[in-house]
Parts: C-alpha cells; structure tokens; sequence
C-alpha cells in the first residue's frame, strides 16, 4: 500500500493559517494522514489534533523587527524544526515534507527525509526578496541578490514547486526554476468553512465597509482611514469594520483616535476566518487597499475571492498580480496610494454611480474558473505525481 503520510512545515500559526490549513484538510480528505510542525501562539496547546490533523507547535514568536531580528528568528525556527521533523520522521516515515515558506531554506530540514526517499515539496506562498524588501523597505541590492541565490538552492532541493498566482509562478521561472518543476495552487476559499456560514441580519442602514487581514505598512489601512475621513460627511452612516492584527496596528488606532473617527471606525481584533465570514455576509464593500511596491504589484490576495464568494463588491488596487485574472471592466480597480481616487470610487459604489451588480457578475464567473475545488485536484495530481 503505498504511503500517504505526509508532515508539513510552517513558520506560522495553525489553524489561522488558512492556506495551510486547507492544503492540510484536502489532503486529509483524500486519505492522506497529515501531520504539521509549526509555531505556538499564547494559548494554544504544545500538540493537539485539530479537525483530524496532529499538529506540534514550537515556542518561538512570530513578531519581527528588522533584518536581524528576521534572520535570529528564522534560524532559531529552522534548527528548532530541524529536530522536531527528524524525530517525527524516525517514528512516522513520510513520504512526502510539505514546506511552506518563508523562509525557503527550512527546505534543508528534510535533508534526511530525502535521502530515504522522501519527496519533498516547496509550497512558496511569497517570493523572499520582493516581501522582505518591502517590509524592511530595503533597497539593498546586496541582500536581493543573496535572497535570490537562496531562493535558487531551496528550489534546486526540492522535487515540486507550487505557488499562489500567475505572476509569482512567472517571477520564479525567470530566476532559473523549470517551468514542469512548478504548479499554481490559488488561494481560494475552502468551501467546507465558507459554505456553512450562517448570514447575519442587518438591523441598521449604515453603509458597511470591511477590512480583515494583516494589519502592515504594505497593506495600506491608514490610506482606506483617510478615505474614509474624506467621506464622513458626504456618507454620514458610513462605518469600516477592522479584522486583524500585525506590527501596524498601533499606528492605525492613533490614527483614528487622531482624526477623531472612533465613531465610523471599529476595530474588532483578530478572529479565525470562520469567525468572520457572518460578517463579510453582512457587509455592503470589501475594500483591499495595499500600497504599491514590488511585492504588492505581484501578489493576489486571498480577500479577494472571500468577498466575491459572498457576492460583495471588493476594491482593489491596480496591480499586475490581480490583472492577471481580472479585467478592468471586471472589478472595481483604483490607484494605489491614490487616497481621493479610492475615496472617490467608494462614493461612486454608496452612489450606485456604477453597474455594481453588472461588474459582480463578472467577478463571481471569474471566481468560479478558480474555486477550490478545482486547486484541490491540482494540489492532489501534484502529490500522486511524486508519489513514492
């Protein structure tokens, strides 16, 4: 019988993790046994099974504040993990070591799992050189360079590449990764959490904006603040809902307090995506305004495909990760960094200016090209491919 064990590896929080955690519930539900090493919030159990997964986290925090810190801390993962993985190898013998990064180089903790057989498979949620550079705001040549060479070593690794998007797929070939190598597996919503939602019951008029995510630099919330601050008084019953937590939010609640906007603006903390679904049901616009830098450009957000899903209408910035599957007459667009272009197209929605439900349409069909369950047999085909 062949052998469907599988162990992945994250530098990040389990179940809150949605695109490991539904890689994870796949695969468990096409008869793989999955266990997954990770980091240990404040909590959380040493090792617990969580819907049918055994997961072993390791204490060590998450929050990071520049370069020296990323590296201690990703180094410290990495041998910590190092240890964690072999034992576990010893006992279960894997087939197959799913590494999600970042970093890539924990690829080389399955150095062993290797030279017994074991495939091992780089699940590359973010290319390091682009997202570091910007969220250290780094325009050192010097450490893109060493990043690229790192990212060209884990890949050489590893027996299959698998990414999130079009255009991250693309940026990884151009430095040297054979095409055949990678696959694209989308971040869409894992319909088994979405589908159960029950919707909750507006008991008021307001016009009802949502933000959840990570609450960093990159991600633009205090430019969606000042939109909303340009509004307030042309849209009276306007209110943002704020979900998430990140190294930003200090600066985002003085800034409301700031602007005196503690009655438009709520922040709500940050809750696993089941817990906030009722509320992206509940709202009238999902706004995703990220600033623009190299990494930005490139990447597809996940919040996209969660508000489609429910039908909502989501602004998004202009970018090249997004543009590759949306067409400007498909979503509504506005210009990064651009605070009065994005003030001005959430007028335009509250307005209904615009054919709002004519361009939902047209992103729920595109969405449906892109359902999860169509990534799901691409990440199951990508498994029996290398199987052993």
């Amino acid at each position: 019988m062949k052998n469907k064990n599988v162990l992945m590896l994250v530098y990040s929080h389990y179940p809150s993790d949605t695109r490991v955690r539904k890689e994870a519930l796949t695969l468990n539900k096409n008869g793989f046994k999955v266990d997954i090493v990770c980091l240990r919030k404040e909590g959380q159990k040493k090792t617990e099974i969580f819907e049918g997964i055994k997961v072993y986290r390791i204490n060590l925090s998450k929050q990071r504040k520049g370069l020296f810190s990323y590296l201690f801390l990703y180094l410290s993962f990495f041998f910590l993990s190092a240890i964690k993985v072999n034992a576990l190898f010893i006992k279960e013998k894997y087939a197959y070591i799913h590494i999600h990064n970042m970093p890539n180089f924990l690829v080389f903790t399955s150095i062993i799992p290797k030279l017994f057989g074991s495939k091992i498979i780089l699940d590359m949620h973010d290319p390091m050189p682009e997202l570091l550079g910007s969220v250290l705001s780094s325009e050192n040549q010097y450490l893109k360079k060493l990043l690229t060479i790192e990212e060209k070593i884990s890949i050489s690794f590893v027996d299959k590449v698998i990414t999130t998007n079009i255009a991250f797929k693309e940026l990884f070939i151009s430095r040297g990764c054979p095409e055949q190598k990678i696959t694209i597996i989308m971040n869409s919503p894992y319909p088994e959490i979405f589908d159960k939602v029950q919707t909750k019951i507006r008991k008021d008029n307001n016009f009802f904006i949502l933000y959840n995510g990570s609450i960093v630099k990159r991600h633009g919330l205090d430019l969606l603040i000042d939109a909303i601050n340009l509004l307030v008084y042309k849209i009276p019953n306007i209110r943002l809902k704020i979900y998430g937590d990140g190294e930003f939010l200090n600066e985002i609640i003085r800034k409301i307090k700031d602007l005196n906007l503690e009655n438009y603006i709520t922040y709500c903390g940050a809750v696993l995506v089941d817990d906030i679904l009722a509320e992206i049901t509940e709202c009238d616009l999902g706004v995703i305004p990220n600033r623009f830098n190299e990494f930005t450009n490139l990447n597809f957000p996940i919040r996209v495909f969660e508000f489609i899903h429910f039908k909502k209408p989501v602004i998004v910035p202009r970018t090249k990760g997004i543009q590759d599957y949306f067409s400007e007459d498909s979503i509504f667009y506005f210009e990064p960094d651009n605070i009065e272009n994005l003030a001005n197209l959430i007028y335009s929605i509250y307005t209904k200016k615009l054919e709002v439900e004519k361009l939902i349409e047209k992103s729920f069909n595109i969405y449906k090209k892109n359902i999860w369950d169509i990534q799901a047999k691409n990440l199951i085909k990508v498994y029996n491919e290398n199987h052993i």
